[in-house]
């Protein structure tokens, strides 16, 4: 399992090195208003899994952490988990699902113009 942050931003290139790493499960944890449209097409053997996991619809979570010196350090950790049990539960789930051809997991790769 690798981490990135904006597989939209791939190349060909980038999406191939992807593949040849053994990553065949994208699990996309950002709002739908933080993705973009992919500069290439994703290759037909990557399985997206989407799971919007911030919450930020939740107010009454948001209001308190959202911008606090706390919020993404260990001191938010417990909350969000007490707060968002099932969204947490989910990202595990994809994450060591086995899906066809591969493995769970994110890949990092180098951001280029698709050409």
């Amino acid at each position: 399992m690798v981490r990135a942050d904006a597989l939209d931003r791939l190349t060909a290139d980038g999406w191939t090195s992807l593949t040849a790493h053994g990553v065949r499960t994208v699990v996309d944890l950002r709002n739908e208003d933080e993705r973009e449209v992919d500069h290439c097409p994703r290759p037909a053997g990557v399985t997206t899994v989407r799971i919007p996991l911030d919450g930020i619809e939740h107010r009454d979570f948001r209001d308190v952490w959202w911008g606090s010196p706390g919020f993404g350090t260990p001191a938010s950790f417990r909350p969000f988990l007490e707060r968002f049990p099932d969204r947490v539960a989910s990202v595990a789930r994809a994450i060591t699902t086995p899906r066809r051809a591969g493995r769970g997991g994110l890949s990092e790769a180098r951001r280029s113009w698709c050409g």
